[in-house]
């Protein structure tokens, strides 16, 4: 069995057999079991390839394979046949020279019969000469035939070596641009980590304003805590001196009265006393003069410290305020640089897309001449068969005259000639099918490392884009 499926139940007599066709004996024998993969009864062709978007590139290179397995399926089958033809030949060779031997005998035993007879196998011996004459150029004509189809097919191969190049320049030009993606991001790497280094920064040059601003807050408060004690103190001392001052002029009126009620004396005790009282009130009046201009110096000095403050907090708030806004002028630019690398790579990976399509493309043209140089080449091996039939005709023509060496001779010449071109054309055939084989796996390489390429730079974008992402919403929680 071929080993493949349960439901294939062909027999294949070689052992190493690894694929069968739909067919039962159109088999693929390999010289060693290094591809093993199946493909399915109802596989797909790229000639079958549906125009909606469940056609992969997967589905592609699938398909390429079972066509180039096809291809040296219908290799093998034709070898077989050639196989069996060769047989058959060899077969017919032999019964042609019995054929010469009977009509030896045959001429032999006119000859003996009579001149008239002699005369008469002469005169079919010229048109039978003439025949085969005919035969030649027409063998002749068949051979230039076939010597301009293996120039055709040797332009062919020419323009496909051609697309071969091309194929592998736009291989080399895929490379680049890959290594021109792979350094951008490099640099929007490093753009991201200088950007992330700068908001760090950033953030402790914030913590740093915020703290000497808590630490001015707070001596403002403070020193408004002491110019409130210090006012009410004032009021209090200013209270007291007047109620002193008060006292001092009623008791001073109070010995006054006592004094002028005491008689004649007591004149000159009550002018010292309104003396005495005068110099109490002035100097209570001094006192209480100097305590408000040193209670106001205070007060001044603690206004000017207070505003000083307030001039500290403002200043603070402005250095403050112009530190968020370089650092979201900062955050803007990181922000749109990395826009703009997003951009760029969605930009570059359209246009591997794009180089992935022509590849695909250019791998289908070379399928479709590989196809057209295959029908070419079992043309040209009909033509060979029809050659081989016309001069395996013309040889019986010469042997049923009986001149059996020369035109035997000729016929072998012929069959050489015409084995020949059976055989330039089964190399040429081979050799196209070798060639659009290669060319299939090459291109089915290539769209597997253009597919890698294509993943990994969508993945690399993504996660650039989802760092950015991370990146705006730290920011926006910390401001």
């Amino acid at each position: 069995m071929c080993g493949g499926t349960p439901e294939c139940q062909i027999w294949h007599p070689h052992p190493y057999t690894t694929r069968c066709r739909r067919a039962p004996g159109r088999t693929l024998a390999w010289p060693d079991e290094t591809e093993p993969e199946m493909r399915p009864a109802d596989a797909m062709t790229t000639a079958d390839r549906p125009d909606d978007a469940t056609w992969t590139e997967a589905d592609d290179a699938a398909a390429l394979r079972y066509e180039r397995d096809e291809l040296l399926n219908d290799m093998a089958g034709l070898e077989a046949e050639m196989t069996a033809a060769k047989e058959a030949r060899d077969k017919a060779e032999v019964e042609c020279q019995q054929r010469i031997a009977d009509a030896v005998r045959a001429v032999e035993q006119v000859a003996a019969t009579g001149s008239d007879e002699v005369a008469a196998l002469r005169y079919e011996l010229g048109v039978l000469q003439q025949d085969n004459a005919n035969a030649m150029d027409a063998l002749r004509n068949e051979l230039n035939v076939l010597q301009q189809d293996r120039a055709n097919a040797m332009g062919e191969v020419g323009a496909l070596r051609d697309e071969l190049e091309l194929l592998r320049q736009d291989k080399a030009d895929a490379l680049g641009t890959v290594d021109a993606l792979r350094h951008e991001l490099d640099l929007v790497q490093q753009d991201k980590a200088d950007a992330l280094g700068t908001v760090d920064a950033l953030r402790h040059e914030l913590d740093l304003v915020q703290q000497d601003k808590a630490n001015a807050l707070g001596e403002v408060n403070a020193l408004r805590k002491d110019l409130d004690a210090l006012t009410q103190n004032m009021t209090g001392l200013e209270a007291e001196c007047e109620q002193k001052i008060v006292d001092a002029l009623r008791a001073a009126e109070q010995v006054v009265i006592a004094a002028r009620a005491d008689g004649p004396t007591g004149g000159a005790g009550a002018t010292e006393c309104d003396a005495l009282i005068r110099a109490e009130r002035e100097k209570a009046k001094h006192e209480l003069e100097e305590y408000k201009a040193q209670t106001r110096a205070d007060f001044l000095t603690l206004s000017l410290q207070i505003q000083n403050a307030k001039r500290m907090v403002d200043d603070s708030e402005a250095a403050m305020a112009e530190e968020r806004a370089q650092a979201e002028q900062t955050i803007a630019e990181e922000r749109a640089r990395a826009e703009e690398a997003v951009a760029a790579q969605q930009a570059e990976r359209a246009l591997a897309e794009e180089a992935l399509d022509r590849e695909r493309a250019r791998a289908e043209q070379a399928m479709v001449q590989a196809n057209l140089a295959e029908q070419r080449a079992q043309q040209a091996e009909q033509r060979a068969h029809q050659a081989e039939q016309r001069a395996h005709q013309a040889e019986q023509q010469v042997n049923q005259a009986g001149v059996e060496q020369a035109e035997h001779r000729r016929a072998e010449e012929a069959e050489q000639q015409a084995e020949e071109a059976q055989r330039r054309a089964e190399e040429e055939a081979q050799r196209r099918a070798e060639e659009a084989q290669r060319r299939a796996e090459e291109a089915e390489r290539r769209a597997r490392e253009a597919e890698d390429a294509r993943v990994q730079e969508s993945a690399r974008a993504e996660a650039a884009i989802k760092d950015a992402n991370a990146q705006r919403d730290l920011i926006a929680a910390t401001n």
